[in-house]
């Protein structure tokens, strides 16, 4: 065993090339998966934390008004460990300087002489509500980084029409804003037009007016029953008008970051299985061309005395010896990829607190890192090991006879082909002449292109989630919104103004939208039949408009309300309930909506020919003065900027778009070790062929070229199955992304099929260039010897 043990080190030496192409794929797998699954254990652990420090709310409850002292019936229901009053609603804020912003500002109000039972938040800079002041703010970080504002600014908060100065005595991170939605359908809210800020409470009744509390917060225990505690809640709070329950799980930054860290989780374990699968092919193709070239050397073993335990143990050895390599190396690896993804993570969150040390994951890691990286190739290695084993020493010492030249079917179908140059009929026969080390080449060249496409399809959805969502929905310049309902005329008004093209009405109304027993949180928008500043297309493309009767879905509420076109659904809002038939469902790549005409959103409003909103075309050196216009005259809350929304939501995009491009590195070096070890084993294995046409006078270019064509002929066939293939696996990552706040739609751009055949076929050639450079250096007089015996 000592003497086949040291045949495996000198089986290694000699290509050590393609040993360490095939350990690259297992590293490359195993890597992937260490990077992922301990990030994804990271910022799962880091998000509970914050929850837990921060005593994020199990559940809030929204009422129109209620007294503070209703605080004290709620604390005493069995089950529930803590409950905050609290003001939220949302005014203008102005941010003087040398251009004057304005912004809707949620305005949450806490505890000024202690800290906030439920939905605390940790200050970052500066220092909590000092005492004795009043007119103090704490402002969420993203938006004070964004406005690039700290402790000692001075902002103005507007309610009533009177303005009043609020000095800035911390920067904050509140477990509710981590991602910054402004809601669950507006997930990607840009700071330009919506920030948060944390007033004492006694404040906030100056500010509005009003000693009421309009949001409960709710901590329960973990024993109870939540739904028992949400029950009784709703008996209590029934009087004052309860608006909206909303549980963890619905919060609308929650949601946002368990989706996120959900869609992470699920690719942790997807994308690193395709590659080990991978990987284990390449092993069995490795493996099972190194017993059929070894065959004489095992009849010789056979004969000498070794049995097929030994045999089999020794060629499985290949196959541990590439799985353990590749496995340490790939858990070292994860280790540190793993730390970097955290640390991207946690810089573009602005998470409060960060855990990367959990003990016995790390433990669970290693030990599935090492079952991930050893157990493909050595079932992969079974195969090829076991048939090496049951040879007879006489029927593996035999040399197979060579495989028949004869005239190809092609040839016979195409006479033109029987007329070529030899430098061509060659290669075009020698892949028929052994079928099965073409299917391995063809097979690694599809599989070469379908993991790049792969890669490359996530940004190419990325790049049509922006087109669709900035260029074909939002086709407004601005869009002016208000808190309170304003006339319907007043469109008109803005249309009249110096610079503006076109003005067009919307109403967004919150609704539930109900279908059988599922029912969805969202909001109803009400657009003018035929709008032309904001598009609505079918899941086929088709350009669609607001019909007078029905509604249309967006296409995540298909699956999540279980609803189909033709079926009928409730919408359920603060002023009535009606029901409408689903005309057709649209494509909606943020959040998921009902659209209504605008007369329909207006009766379920409650009958008021009203709007809050309203959508404009303007010349874009107007779009400032206009911004300005709407401030000053119509008091709006904000104005939403469409070209300012797109840069700051590229700009989250460009972190996903990051994350893709390394794991467009991942495919296409994967792509190099899989079509690297097909097709150096396939130059390799004719050796004694080559050398035979070197000695009877063939010159090395000649070869070369023949070598060279006949890989370029395979190249090209693998790319019929690549292409589909990698569709294929892109819409199945696809279907794992989606969810009803975020829907990315596989799409893979014709020049990113160019550029992926372009370079899997440029990795090919390259690939070709070590085996070429060893069968030009052979030693006819042994290799010809070597034939002879």
């Amino acid at each position: 065993m000592k003497k086949i043990h040291h045949k495996v080190h000198r089986d290694i030496r000699s290509s050590p090339g393609l040993f360490i192409a095939v350990t690259v794929v297992i590293f490359l797998g195993v890597a992937l998966f260490g990077a992922s699954f301990l990030a994804y254990r990271n910022l799962k652990t880091s998000y509970d934390y914050t929850y837990e420090t921060l005593h994020m709310a199990d559940f809030t409850v929204k009422v129109v008004q209620a007294p503070p002292e209703v605080v004290g019936e709620l604390e005493s229901i069995p089950g529930v460990e803590a409950v905050t009053g609290r003001i939220n609603t949302e005014v203008p804020l102005t941010i003087p300087g040398e251009d004057i912003t304005r912004i809707e500002a949620r305005v949450i109000s806490l505890p000024s002489e202690s800290r906030a039972a439920v939905n605390d938040v940790k200050v970052e800079e500066g220092s909590y509500f000092p005492e004795g002041e009043s007119e103090v703010i704490l402002m969420e970080h993203s938006f004070a980084e964004h406005h690039e504002l700290g402790p000692g600014d001075t902002v103005y908060l507007s309610a009533d029409d009177t303005k009043t100065g609020f000095r800035v005595a911390a920067i904050v991170t509140s477990p509710e804003y981590i991602w910054p939605a402004k809601s669950r359908q507006e997930l990607l809210s840009s700071p330009e037009t919506f920030g948060v800020v944390f007033v004492p409470s006694e404040t906030a009744v100056v500010l509005l007016g009003n000693d009421i509390v309009n949001e409960f917060c709710f901590l329960t225990n973990d024993e109870a029953d939540r739904d028992a505690v949400v029950s009784e809640v709703e008996n209590i709070l029934e009087p004052y008008t309860i608006t909206d329950i909303v549980p963890l799980e619905d919060q609308p930054s929650n949601a946002g970051l368990k989706m996120d860290l959900q869609e992470f989780g699920e690719m942790a374990e997807v994308f690193p299985l395709l590659f080990l699968i991978v990987g284990a092919l390449a092993t069995y193709i490795l493996l099972t061309r190194i017993v059929y070239n070894q065959r004489p050397q095992i009849g010789l073993m056979r004969a000498l005395g070794y049995s097929r335990r030994q045999i089999l143990i020794h060629y499985l050895g290949f196959a541990f010896i590439i799985g353990e390599v590749g496995a340490c190396a790939g858990i070292a690896a994860g280790f540190g990829l793993s730390r970097l993804v955290t640390s991207l993570y946690v810089s573009m969150l602005g998470l409060p607190y960060t855990s990367t040390h959990m003990g016995w994951i790390e433990w669970l890691f290693i030990e599935e890192g090492m079952a991930a990286g050893l157990i493909p190739p050595m079932i992969a290695g079974a195969i090829p090991a076991y048939f090496a084993s049951r040879l007879s020493p006489s029927e593996a010492m035999r040399t197979p006879p060579p495989s028949a030249g004869r005239r190809l079917l092609l040839e016979r179908v195409f006479p033109f082909l029987a007329r070529l140059s030899f430098l061509w009929k060659i290669p075009l026969r020698n892949i028929f002449r052994n079928r099965r080390r073409s299917f391995y080449t063809v097979t690694g060249v599809a599989l070469g292109i379908s993991l790049i496409l792969v890669s490359a399809s996530f940004i190419d959805a990325i790049d049509h989630f922006m087109n669709l969502q900035f260029n074909d929905i939002q086709k407004y310049d601005s869009q002016i919104n208000f808190v309170q309902p304003q006339p319907a005329t007043l469109p008109a008004e803005v249309q009249s103004w110096e610079g503006v093209e076109r003005a067009e009405p919307v109403l967004q109304i919150p609704v539930w939208i109900e279908h059988g027993d599922e029912s969805y949180s969202t909001l109803a928008v009400g657009l003018s039949p035929g709008s032309e500043l904001y598009g609505l297309y079918s899941t086929s493309g088709d350009r669609l408009s607001v019909g007078k009767d029905g509604v249309l879905l967006s296409e995540g509420l298909q699956s999540t309300l279980d609803v189909g076109t033709g079926n009928m659904v409730t919408l359920r809002s603060p002023f009535g309930t009606r029901q409408f038939q689903v005309e057709e469902f649209v494509k909606q790549p943020v959040g998921s909506f009902g659209y209504l005409s605008l007369s329909q959103a207006q009766n379920l409003a409650g009958g008021m020919a009203v709007i809050n909103g309203i959508m404009l075309s303007a010349e874009q050196e107007h779009l400032d003065a206009v911004r300005e216009k709407a401030f000053t005259t119509l008091g709006a809350t904000s104005v939403e900027m469409t070209s300012e929304t797109y840069g700051q939501i590229n700009e989250m995009m460009d972190f996903i778009r990051g994350m893709m491009w390394i794991m467009l590195g991942f495919g296409a070096a994967l792509s190099l070790a899989i079509v690297f070890t097909t097709v150096t084993v396939s130059i390799m294995e004719r050796r004694r062929e080559i050398a035979t046409m070197r000695t009877i006078g063939e010159g090395k270019g000649r070869i070369t070229a023949m070598i060279t064509i006949e890989n370029l002929i395979l190249g090209l066939v693998g790319v019929i199955p690549g292409i589909p293939l990698g569709y294929a696996l892109s819409l199945l990552f696809f279907s794992i992304i989606q969810s009803d706040m975020m829907t990315f739609n596989p799409v893979i751009f014709p020049r990113t099929y160019a550029i992926t055949v372009g370079l899997v076929i440029l990795i090919m050639l390259l690939s070709q260039l070590p085996g070429i450079r060893t069968l030009n250096r052979l030693n006819l007089a042994s290799v010809t010897k070597e034939q002879a015996t």
